[in-house]
């Protein structure tokens, strides 16, 4: 059926769109900061080389969303997607709103209404596979068509790549990763997966470069610091990777990838008791607990203390049961403070000299 043109008074008029940004921006105290800190510039263009207004809206909701503003934001693409019957491009934007407020039925009616106005909206037809995908239906008809849309990007590139390597398809993952990069996505969307992707293929030299680019995008980001400790590690670098994760520690905070990972490498440098240290504060992430204070105790043996090897031992031992490594290692202490008693008893049973 051949739609009608909207009726003019349909239409917002420039007043009404202007009366709509200002309430909205003016409710939540964003329009000054908004209007002071972003050039225009900085907005997508039309063909006339000024935004429109669609993208007016779709800029101060993503900036709002960025905000957590979510309601604010919600309220502001609401108010134009209700005066503008016929748009696709505000509504993806509006949907992404709605799920941040948990409102996902709202977001899934939102996207219906986009992609029936717009079938090959990239953005709307991978949110729908999003939505498709959290109700249990199957989201890879939708993320496919997204990627094959016209208007599909860097992001949605990305976003499929990550689809993929989450599948196992390193290859494919690799292709639509790079690509995103190479459309201007160069930093930890592109650069974690593709340095995790070369880490698997154990291209290290390749690894190390993706991931020290990654890092510097993200530097809060722990498991890109532990893959990167890894590249170096499995290179020959266990002094660089030890460094990787004592910055990766001052970057994050205590994150038990990074404990865990300082440990092995503290360990290997034969640097047991600094070793132990890293497994016992990894220990206080309670998962982690029985196998972080296992290590421990595998490295104070090494460094002769017993004593500390038997407690750390014993507390592992109250999460892993029975388990072998368990048992083998208090095979081995108990052996060891056996060797060390008999050692002391014959030293001190031994006539001093000269008597």
């Amino acid at each position: 059926m051949v739609r009608e043109p909207a009726s003019p008074e349909r239409k917002p008029s420039a007043f009404r769109l202007a009366h709509v940004l200002l309430a909205v921006a003016a409710a939540v105290g964003l329009l000054t900061v908004y209007v002071a800190t972003r050039s225009p510039t900085e907005l997508p263009l039309s063909p006339s080389g000024k935004p429109t207004d669609e993208q007016r809206v779709v800029y101060l909701g993503r900036s709002l969303l960025e905000a957590g503003k979510e309601q604010e934001a919600v309220d502001l693409m609401q108010a134009y997607v209700k005066a503008n019957a016929d748009d696709a491009i505000v509504r993806p934007v509006l949907a992404r709103g709605l799920m941040a407020l948990g409102d996902f039925e709202q977001a899934e009616r939102v996207i219906d209404d986009a992609i029936r106005l717009a079938p090959r909206n990239a953005a709307a037809l991978w949110l729908k596979g999003q939505l498709v995908r959290r109700r249990g239906g199957d989201a890879a008809f939708f993320f496919r068509q997204a990627v094959e849309s016209p208007d599909a990007g860097a992001e949605i590139w990305a976003a499929y790549g990550l689809e993929l390597l989450s599948e196992g398809r390193l290859d494919d993952a690799e292709t639509f990763l790079r690509r995103a990069k190479d459309a201007g996505l160069a930093d930890a969307r592109t650069l974690g997966p593709l340095g995790e992707i070369a880490l698997r293929k154990d291209k290290l030299e390749e690894a190390e470069m993706s991931l020290t680019g990654a890092v510097q995008s993200a530097p809060r980001e722990a498991r890109l610091w532990a893959m990167l400790a890894e590249a170096q590690k499995r290179s020959g670098g266990r002094d660089e990777a030890a460094e990787t994760l004592r910055r990766g520690l001052e970057s994050c905070g205590d994150r038990p990838e990074l404990l865990m990972g300082l440990g092995d490498v503290l360990g290997e440098l034969a640097r047991y008791e600094d070793a132990a240290a890293a497994y016992v504060k990894a220990a206080a992430f309670e998962p982690l607990e029985g196998e972080a204070f296992l290590r421990a105790a595998r490295v104070s043996f090494l460094a002769g203390r017993l004593d500390e090897a038997a407690q750390q031992l014993e507390r592992a031992a109250r999460r892993l049961g029975g388990d072998e490594d368990v048992e083998a290692l208090r095979e081995r202490i108990m052996q060891a403070r056996s060797a060390q008693s008999q050692s002391t008893s014959r030293a001190s049973s031994r006539p001093l000299s000269g008597r």
